[in-house]
């Protein structure tokens, strides 16, 4: 993956402390793919590059996710844009039961013999990636 900031750096300058040693400070564009490889990111001064650097891409988005017996869900992420929770009854197809960085919320629908299963992605872009955390809940017994 090549990397181009193309008028995106906010700051370049010498970096205090070290001699010859220039700092950039940048805006990674968000189509960056966060899949934990290194980006190749080459720095060009005027037309002159500099050499290659490789840019370490890595997912540090986390949540939490609990249902109670009840079925009170309860979610939380950090370092995302957003969260989103879908629920999969008895092994089904997933579906929207809420949004947000963080919440809790009922969940009305619960009935005898059935498993729950929640499911807490992160949402970038307003689209749903990776699972950040699951709870489930069985009804069943």
């Amino acid at each position: 993956c090549l990397l181009a900031l193309r008028g995106q750096v906010d700051l370049a300058g010498l970096a205090p402390g070290f001699v010859g040693v220039l700092q950039f400070n940048a805006q990674v564009p968000g189509t960056l793919q966060e899949n934990g490889d290194d980006a190749e990111l080459i720095v060009f001064i005027g037309a002159i590059p500099a050499n290659l650097t490789l840019l370490p891409v890595s997912d540090k988005s986390a949540g939490e996710i609990s249902v109670t017996p009840e079925g009170l869900v309860t979610w939380s992420t950090t370092n995302t844009r957003g969260g989103q929770v879908s629920v999969s009854v008895d092994g089904g197809e997933e579906e929207l039961f809420a949004q947000g960085f963080f919440g809790e919320l009922q969940a009305d629908f619960i009935e005898p013999d059935h498993v729950y299963r929640f499911i807490l992605r992160k949402v970038s872009n307003n689209v749903a990636g990776r699972i950040l955390a699951e709870a489930t809940l069985d009804t069943r017994t």
